[in-house]
């Protein structure tokens, strides 16, 4: 698998953790500060955004490895997204895009195209992984979530059909700021999202911050995001392949 492959997915599947950093809200009064008040205002805010587009830089870190990107990401609920990272001349040396049941990803420098199933062969992160990262876990709905914590953290426990813990959200009480997001294998965390330096953008804060650990792949990746846009008009042929019209118009 090439360095661009490797880098590349490793940035699209951390970029989950922007889209659907499951975004707070603005501080609670007083007498709204309990666990359920900052969960519910959390999935409110979440719901909320309809799109987005952010541009960032990232490095990631595998052993004694490390690369560096800019990049460029898209999302329009329910399910599309894309995503760009370009080389310090501009030219895009990667390109995701996800679509209904789809996904895309193509290394325009080295001459590599992969559609759903090969990508992922070809990525240390899958598809799946991707879309939970961008768009939350697919079975949401059918999961099991018990919220407890004091006025100080929220702690948000979900389940699946089969009781089986599935993830851990650490929110901020206070400040309804989601802290840390887990996805959970076999009893093991299998995928660590976290966030910090929450700035207000369009009267919702945001994480500025983002790091995304694979336990199992010792892969670190950090992103820090230099500009957020909410709700932007996104055309769908944004998310055409293969000659869509690039991610940073």
């Amino acid at each position: 698998m090439g360095l661009g492959t490797r880098s590349g997915a490793l940035l699209c599947a951390a970029w989950l953790a922007a889209c659907s950093a499951r975004v707070a809200a603005p501080p609670a009064a007083e007498t709204e500060r309990t666990p359920e008040a900052a969960y519910a205002a959390v999935r409110q805010q979440e719901a909320a955004i309809r799109s987005l587009r952010a541009r960032f830089s990232a490095t990631v870190r595998r052993g004694t490895e490390t690369r560096a990107a800019d990049g460029v990401l898209v999302v329009k609920k329910p399910d599309r997204f894309r995503l760009r990272l370009l080389s310090p001349f501009g030219l895009t040396v990667f390109d995701y895009t996800s679509w209904d049941a789809h996904d895309r990803m193509e290394l325009p420098l080295e001459g590599k195209l992969f559609r759903d199933a090969e990508i992922a062969d070809h990525a240390l992160f899958s598809p799946a992984d991707m879309r939970e990262v961008f768009l939350g876990p697919a079975g949401d709905d059918a999961e099991r979530c018990t919220v407890q914590g004091s006025s100080l953290e929220t702690v948000v426990d979900c389940r699946d059909h089969g009781g089986t813990l599935a993830r851990l959200i650490r929110i901020q009480t206070s400040t309804r700021r989601v802290e840390q997001r887990v996805r959970m294998q076999s009893g093991q965390p299998d995928l660590v999202m976290e966030f910090a330096d929450y700035r207000r953008v369009e009267r919702v804060e945001l994480p500025f911050k983002i790091a995304l650990t694979s336990p199992a792949k010792a892969i670190h990746l950090e992103i820090t995001v230099r500009t957020y846009e909410l709700n932007p008009s996104l055309p769908d042929s944004l998310f055409d392949a293969p000659a869509a019209s690039g991610a940073s118009s």
